[in-house]
């Protein structure tokens, strides 16, 4: 019969090892708002002006205007990580 040896299998994986030597690197974006502006309601003035012209406003978020488009998502495959494995074979 033939005999099996047994051993153990290390392996260490770095994932999005482009954030690890750049942390502005490998890192996706989400838009802030897909409609920056908005229309007013009816308190406000509503659609069109007493000169009959579109009025529109522009999106508050967070109690303030909104100033940017994109910002960066901040989940786990968005930065770099290590991933260690062990396998033993019998």
């Amino acid at each position: 019969m033939f005999e099996k040896r047994q051993n153990f299998e290390v392996r260490l994986d770095i994932l999005n090892v482009g954030n690890l030597i750049n942390k502005n690197s490998g890192q996706a974006q989400h838009f802030v708002s897909l409609q920056p502006l908005t229309v007013p309601t009816t308190a406000q003035g509503g659609l069109v002006n007493s000169s009959g012209e579109s009025q529109f406003v522009m999106r508050v978020i967070n109690g303030q205007l909104m100033n940017h488009t994109f910002d960066n998502n901040a989940t786990l495959s968005d930065v770099y990580s290590f991933q260690l494995g062990l396998k033993y074979y019998f």
